[in-house]
């Protein structure tokens, strides 16, 4: 299934670092992406048929992973919940 992230960089392993990091029988995809999750998807709200997601927190810090940009299927629109007052 699909699982959503925010790409915070895309970036490329610098050919000469590819050596240092990889054993010569892998090539690592051209361009990856950090990426940091949020939660799964649930049932949507029956008021207005969105989903509703949260930020995946792990011992207080944000859970994040470095892909291949290729694994990015497509973008989505996300929408802050504000309190009484917005910032």
């Amino acid at each position: 299934g699909y699982r959503i992230a925010q790409v915070r960089v895309i970036f490329s392993i610098p050919p000469k670092a590819v050596p240092k990091l990889f054993p010569s029988t892998f090539q690592p995809p051209q361009h990856l992406a950090y990426v940091e999750w949020f939660s799964p998807f649930c049932v949507p709200n029956r008021d207005h048929g969105l989903h509703k997601v949260l930020r995946i927190i792990k011992n207080g810090e944000r859970m994040a992973s470095i892909i291949p940009i290729s694994n990015i299927r497509c973008s989505a629109h996300l929408i802050p919940h504000f309190g009484p007052v917005a910032p």
